[in-house]
């Protein structure tokens, strides 16, 4: 038997935002838009796929959007594109936030109308569809400029964000602490809360006339 886990977690924001947020790197810009069109829309798409294509083989529930429907997402305007842009012009960190939960069809909102009824009547609940950096650019800055972007759209209100965990990151990568770190700085008092775990679990049945089972490749 085996099980694998993911997890949802929230960021509350408090009002109002950092007072002095980090500046972003030299030689880069922030944008936030309503669509992404075009060489922007490619250039995100570069680097949304070599950040989530490695889960393709360690998380069991799919985290790569295909290209249409990441290009969907692109001209969807009920979610916020951030892109953090280079000297060139060139996207090289992107990150999407959604206060309309019909947008992301596979959430529950009457989950999150029953637990903050207050925040989701007055649209102060966001859901971060991703986040994510140019591995080569990864160490320079990126990651701490696009979450000052995406917090000073939920901390505008004392907003709440969501964000979707897989085990591997949260176990091995250490993404839900680097977070918090980022936000200690770009956003003080925020508060972690973790909201619910989905665990896939799996049965190997032996063939027929043998009573061994033969462990998956790395168990014991």
């Amino acid at each position: 038997m085996v099980r694998v886990r993911r997890v949802n977690y929230s960021f509350e924001v408090p009002t109002p935002p950092a007072p002095h947020p980090p500046a972003p790197p030299r030689s880069t810009a922030l944008r936030a838009t309503a669509r992404l069109t075009g060489d922007a829309l490619d250039q995100a798409w570069e680097v949304y796929r070599q950040a989530f294509e490695p889960l393709e083989v360690l998380a069991v529930e799919r985290h790569l959007m295909s290209r249409a429907e990441f290009d969907a997402v692109g001209a969807d305007e009920r979610v916020d594109k951030h892109v953090v842009l280079d000297e060139d012009g060139r996207v090289r960190a992107f990150g999407t936030l959604t206060a309309h939960f019909a947008a992301m069809p596979l959430l529950s909102e009457p989950f999150f109308a029953h637990r903050w009824p207050e925040h989701h009547a007055q649209r102060r609940l966001w859901y971060v569809g991703c986040v994510c950096v140019d591995p080569a650019r990864r160490g320079d800055g990126l990651l701490p400029a696009l979450m000052t972007s995406m917090c000073r759209v939920v901390g505008e209100e004392g907003g709440l964000a969501v964000l979707d965990v897989c085990r591997h990151n949260e176990e091995e990568v250490g993404l839900v602490g680097a977070i918090d770190r980022v936000l200690d700085a770009v956003a003080p008092g925020a508060r972690a809360t973790r909201l619910d775990a989905q665990a896939f679990w799996a049965w190997e049945f032996p063939p027929a006339g043998r009573p061994d089972v033969v462990r998956p490749r790395g168990e014991s």
